[in-house]
């Protein structure tokens, strides 16, 4: 199966706003997710927010910090190591990692966000868009506007 990665340019929400967003629609189209983070600091953030980010919408999920016996049931999963403990074939990426063997953890989709507006994480983007280009992904790329999210057509260069 052809991995598809999705970049995720933040220029005008934090990543604890957008990251619920985006994992509700994986969860609402059935699949399971998986979500890196940097640090337990981190970790403990975007847990909150997913209880809390929206009071219309609930997302089941667990964390590292949670208890390890209920993990594989927990249709979305964080942690700070790269693992799959829940069988989910999307893995968000919070850390700017670099997956490098994704289909050996089960995936099949990398939506990877990142904070645009700090140079260092633009130049990492470009090495990161170029691993998986290399790997023949199917690759798309959106920058947050304030009008909404917009698609590159032509990353590399920008």
């Amino acid at each position: 199966m052809t991995l598809t990665v999705s970049f995720y340019h933040l220029k005008f929400s934090p990543l604890e706003k957008i990251t619920p967003r985006l994992v509700e629609k994986v969860y609402a189209s059935g699949l399971r997710a998986f979500i890196l983070v940097e640090d337990d600091e981190r970790l403990t953030q975007l847990n909150t927010s997913l209880w809390t980010y929206s009071t219309l919408a609930f997302l089941p999920h667990g964390c590292r910090l949670d208890s390890e016996t209920t993990k594989d049931q927990q249709p979305i999963w964080l942690s700070t190591t790269l693992e799959n403990p829940n069988q989910s074939t999307v893995c968000v990426v919070t850390n700017q990692t670099v997956v490098e063997d994704p289909a050996s953890f089960g995936f099949n989709r990398i939506l990877d966000i990142f904070d645009a507006t700090l140079p260092e994480n633009i130049e990492n983007f470009h090495k990161r868009h170029s691993f998986y280009a290399a790997k023949k992904a199917t690759i798309t790329v959106w920058e947050q506007t304030k009008e909404g999210w917009q698609a590159w057509t032509n990353p590399a260069i920008t």
